[in-house]
C-alpha cells in the first residue's frame, strides 16, 4: 500500500509539472502571436501601413492625374484663345502646326463663269467639230481646298484645288473635262485664259485668285535658282540647248508672225523653258528632282496620267533644238514619268499642235486671315479622274 500511495504521488507530481510546462509554452506562443499582431511591427500595424501607403498613392496618383487634366484643359483654352483671337494661317504654317497638303474650309463662291472661246484657245483652226467655246460654272465646279505653302509677296497663306476644275465639253456624247488649247494663239493667250479661270475662286478671305504656275511647283520641288534647272533639265539632257542659252533661225516664224500673216523672220531670243521629271527611275543616268515629302507629292503629282488629273500651268516659254525653236505652256502630267515643265505647242518652222489637260486654281489668303475664319479640317477624299479624248 506504501508503494501504492508512493507511485501515485510521483505520477500526479510528473502530470503538474508538464501541465505547468504546457501552460508556460501556450503563454509564450500567446505573447509572440499577440505581438506579431497587435506589437509595433505587428501584422494589424504593417496591413494599416500599407493602407496608408496604398491611400497616399491613390491620392497621388489622383492629384498628379487632375493636375495633368488642369494642364490640358488650360492648353485647349489657350490655343481656342489664340486660334480665334491671335494667330493667322501665316502663323501656324511658320510654327509646323499648319503644312503643305493640308486640307482647310475656305468657301468657294457660289456663282461665276468663264467662257474661253475659240479664238483665243486656237480651237477655230484645230479641226475639232464639237468644241468651240468652252465653259467653266464655279456652280459645277465645289472644290476641296489644300494648302500650297506661303506667298513671298504678300506673306498670305496660298491654296490649291485639291482637284482641278472641269469643262463642260461634250465630245463624241462623252463629257471631257479638260481645257483644250492649240498652237499660235494658245501659246500667246494660254496664260491669261489659265489665270481667269483661277479667278472665279476668289472670296472675301482672298487677296487674288489664279491658275497653278511653274514657280510654285519649282517652290515644292526645291527648284529655285538657274543652276538647279540646269542640273535637272530633261531638255537638254536628251541633246536640246541648255536653259539660258542663245538661239536664232532664219526665215522661221514666232507665234506672233504666223498669226499676222505667216510673216517669216529671224526667230532668235535665249531658251527659258525647261521640264523636269520627279522621282522617276526611268533611266539610272537621267536627272530627276528627289521628293521626299509624300504628301506633297501626291498633292501634285498623283493621278496626272495622260487621262486622268494632267493639267495646265501658267507658264509659258521656249525650248531651242539644232534647227527650229518651240514655243509652249506649261504642263504637269505623266507619261513615262511624272513631269512639270513646258510642253511645244507651236514649232517655229511652222508647226501647231492641240494639247489639253485641266485647270487648277489657286488663292492666296490675305495675310491677316485667321484659323478661325479659314480652319483646318480632315482630309477629304478626291474624284478619281479617267477621260480619254477621242476625236475619231
Amino acid at each position: 500500500m506504501k508503494e501504492y500511495f508512493s507511485k501515485t504521488i510521483n505520477e500526479r507530481g510528473i502530470t503538474l509539472i508538464t501541465l505547468v510546462i504546457t501552460i508556460i509554452i501556450l503563454i509564450i506562443l500567446a505573447t509572440v502571436t499577440i505581438n506579431g499582431v497587435f506589437g509595433d511591427n505587428g501584422l494589424i500595424k504593417q496591413a494599416e501601413y500599407a493602407r496608408d501607403l496604398s491611400s497616399n498613392a491613390t491620392e497621388s496618383e489622383y492629384e498628379s492625374m487632375n493636375s495633368l487634366y488642369e494642364e490640358y484643359i488650360n492648353m485647349i483654352e489657350e490655343d481656342n484663345e489664340n486660334i480665334d483671337e491671335n494667330r493667322t494661317l501665316a502663323e501656324w504654317f511658320d510654327s509646323g502646326q499648319l503644312n503643305i497638303g493640308d486640307y482647310v474650309d475656305y468657301k468657294n463662291p457660289e456663282s461665276g463663269t468663264y467662257t474661253a472661246n475659240a479664238v483665243d484657245t486656237g480651237i477655230d483652226n484645230a479641226g475639232i467639230g464639237e468644241i468651240t467655246n468652252q465653259v467653266f460654272d464655279v456652280t459645277k465646279n465645289q472644290l476641296n481646298w489644300r494648302v500650297l505653302g506661303k506667298d513671298e509677296t504678300t506673306g498670305g497663306i496660298k491654296l490649291i484645288a485639291g482637284s482641278p476644275v472641269k469643262s463642260e465639253n461634250i465630245v463624241n456624247g462623252q463629257s471631257v473635262p479638260y481645257l483644250f488649247m492649240y498652237g499660235a494663239k494658245a501659246y500667246i493667250n494660254g496664260n491669261d485664259i489659265l489665270n481667269n479661270i483661277g479667278e472665279l475662286y476668289k472670296n472675301e478671305y482672298a487677296s487674288s485668285a489664279r491658275s497653278i504656275n511653274m514657280n510654285d511647283i519649282d517652290e515644292i520641288t526645291g527648284i529655285t535658282n538657274d543652276e538647279k534647272i540646269k542640273e535637272v533639265n530633261m531638255d537638254a539632257y536628251l541633246g536640246n540647248r541648255q536653259y539660258g542659252e542663245s538661239y536664232s533661225f532664219e526665215n522661221q516664224y514666232t507665234p506672233e508672225s504666223w498669226i499676222n500673216g505667216k510673216q517669216q523672220i529671224t526667230v532668235s531670243g535665249t531658251v527659258n523653258g525647261y521640264y523636269y521629271t520627279i522621282n522617276s527611275e526611268q533611266d539610272n543616268n537621267a536627272p530627276t528632282v528627289k521628293m521626299s515629302n509624300n504628301r506633297a507629292y501626291e498633292m501634285l503629282f498623283y493621278n496626272t496620267e495622260i487621262k486622268g488629273k494632267q493639267y495646265w500651268l501658267a507658264s509659258r516659254g521656249v525650248y531651242a533644238g539644232a534647227g527650229n525653236a518651240g514655243f509652249g505652256q506649261g504642263r504637269v502630267y505623266t507619261e513615262d514619268a511624272v513631269s512639270a515643265g513646258i510642253v511645244y505647242m507651236f514649232a517655229s518652222y511652222n508647226e501647231e499642235s492641240l494639247i489639253y489637260a485641266a485647270v487648277r486654281p489657286v488663292v492666296i489668303l490675305k495675310p491677316e486671315i485667321t484659323l478661325k475664319q479659314v480652319p483646318k479640317i480632315s482630309d477629304q477624299i478626291e474624284e478619281e479622274w479617267n477621260y480619254e479624248y477621242n476625236n475619231s
